[in-house]
């Protein structure tokens, strides 16, 4: 039993280790692209001859910086897959500081590599226009019915549940989706077909916020496979530990394998001491926290694809990364100025030319948009629930045309404050000489009431705690106004009191004798009084007390 029991235990740590482990299908997706196409495996081998060519010309000019315009195709089932443009938009500032080595991590970067280290003169930008020459954010989205994907392509294609590619000339496709068995993305290297150009990566593994998860959550799985976009192979030459393989690099040291998790400099294999494997390139398979860098000769295999007839020339005129003209510009500075419990106060800058701004918003994971259309720069959003998130997006409506739509920006309504409720329907009942009975109904979030009253004209008021919505109030003076106000009492505070409310208790009732004692004033007649009692007559008129001290009342006596 405890063999088994232990067999068990490292099965499942093995597997959840596994699971935080980078993988990368690059290589085996270009393995098979080649054995399935001779023409890709053609293209290929002239890619790798002009690369080589480039690389061993020692007088290549310096170039320019160089603008790729991005197009990111988000594929998603749930909403939770569905990123949004500001984890979008971070995997792009990840992008320029890795690829012009300005990562704030570069400074972990060994010493003994610092030297080699690159800045690539690549940046990136989400596209400003369609392919037809409307203006865009760079951003599709489409849901599909497909579970999760894998690489064999489907997420490049409308038809089996993905979204098409923008032509590979003017922009490098990104697709951001499910992918199945902890895959975290692939590319495409030069030399395939248009349609499948780009690069695949996870929803998981996309960015530095929203759903990224560690410990792949900086922002490096696109780096890494937009390097392999770029013709650069992984570091260790996919050679399986047998320290034969080639990146074809002369500046990355030879190393026996991938390194996962976040290794210590330095890490020996290959005999490469003394300073060992270049873990922390871009290449590598450690974690997103402890990357780094690429190097100088990984850098001229990029170079080599954009100077005149390389795979990647094309890009250099694209006009992706502008905005169409004359454009109608997509609203900018977009804000919630105000929100409340049912209303937001929305506003951004004019747009040079644009009569008016269709606005569309619904609730955070709703799939239907409202859609309404402001002449201003400003418009304040009625009717909402409280306490729930909305998101949002504008365009500009001009005479040359329409915007594509903005970012997306989200509010959240303000939650309704606790109320303290006035009690009400306050009643008197059952009032006596000296007692009434008051009643009212229950107030919201009360933990009791402070009733107070005084006669009418006093300045002193009496208080009393209730802890039910009724009072029997005793003690009264007959014939007496009184006046008094109710006050609920919650945890967070109280109400106030009440308007006074008034009432009067009844005057002391006035006897009446009802027996004649001797109506015929004949002794023989006269009705016997009991000793020690108080006995009400009439005499004409006249109410009179007898009190009788006597044993026996004397004749003729009233």
């Amino acid at each position: 039993m405890f063999r088994i029991s232990t067999l068990l235990v490292f099965l499942l740590c093995t597997v959840q280790l596994r699971a935080q482990n980078r993988i990368c299908g690059s290589a085996d997706h270009l393995h098979d692209m080649e054995l399935s196409s001779p023409a890709f495996q053609n293209a290929r081998q002239l890619i790798e001859q002009q690369t080589q060519a480039y690389v061993n010309n020692t007088a290549n000019p310096q170039r320019s910086t160089i603008t790729i315009p991005v197009v990111v195709h988000v594929v998603y089932r749930l909403a939770s897959e569905n990123i949004s443009d500001a984890q979008i938009q971070s995997q792009i500032n990840i992008l320029n500081e890795d690829f012009r080595k300005l990562n704030p991590d570069f400074n972990n970067t060994p010493a003994a590599f610092q030297n080699v280290a690159a800045d690539c003169d690549i940046q990136f930008v989400l596209a400003k226009r369609t392919p037809n020459g409307d203006s865009s954010t760079g951003i599709t989205r489409t849901q599909t019915t497909v579970t999760s994907f894998n690489m064999s392509n489907q997420v490049k294609y409308t038809a089996t549940g993905g979204k098409d590619a923008w032509p590979a000339n003017q922009y490098l496709n990104i697709w951001v989706c499910k992918l199945s068995n902890g895959l975290l993305g692939y590319a495409q290297f030069p030399g395939g077909a248009a349609a499948t150009d780009g690069v695949v990566c996870s929803f998981r593994a996309f960015g530095n916020t929203g759903a990224a998860l560690p410990p792949f959550n900086k922002g490096r799985t696109a780096t890494h496979e937009i390097a392999h976009w770029l013709n650069v192979y992984h570091i260790w030459g996919d050679d399986a530990g047998s320290c034969n393989g080639t990146d074809l690099v002369g500046d990355t040291p030879n190393q026996g394998a991938e390194h996962y998790g976040c290794p210590s400099f330095p890490s020996i294999s290959c005999n490469n001491g003394p300073d060992g494997a270049m873990f922390m390139n871009f290449m590598d398979y450690s974690d997103d926290a402890c990357m780094s860098m690429f190097t100088q000769g990984q850098k001229s295999r990029m170079d080599a694809l954009f100077i005149p007839g390389g795979a990647r020339a094309a890009l250099l005129n694209s006009l992706g990364a502008e905005y169409p003209s004359p454009a109608c510009g997509i609203p900018s500075n977009i804000n919630t100025v105000f929100v409340s419990e049912n209303d937001a106060l929305l506003s951004w800058d004019l747009v040079v030319g644009a009569s008016a701004y269709p606005i569309r918003y619904r609730i955070t994971g709703d799939t239907n948009w409202n859609v309404l259309t402001s002449s201003l720069n400003a418009y304040i959003l009625g009717g909402l629930n409280a306490g729930t998130t909305y998101e949002y997006q504008l365009m500009s409506n001009c005479t040359s045309g329409q915007s594509a739509w903005s970012n997306t920006q989200t509010f959240t309504t303000n939650i309704p404050a606790p109320v303290c409720a006035l009690p009400s329907n306050v009643q008197t009942n059952n009032i006596t000489p000296t007692s009434v009975v008051i009643s009212w109904d229950q107030a919201a979030n009360s933990q009791g009431y402070t009733f107070r009253y005084r006669t009418s004209g006093s300045s002193n008021w009496l208080n009393i705690p209730v802890i039910q919505n009724n009072l029997n109030l005793n003690g009264l003076n007959a014939n007496q106004a009184y006046e008094f106000e109710i006050e609920n009492n919650c945890s967070f505070g109280n109400s106030g009191y009440t308007s006074t409310s008034t009432f009067s208790t009844l005057p002391v009732p006035v006897q009446v004798c009802s027996d004649n004692y001797e109506n015929n004033n004949l002794r023989i007649l006269a009705t016997q009084i009991q000793t020690n009692s108080i006995t009400n007559s009439m005499i004409r008129t006249a109410l009179i007390m007898i009190i009788l001290n006597s044993a026996q009342a004397r004749p003729n006596q009233k």
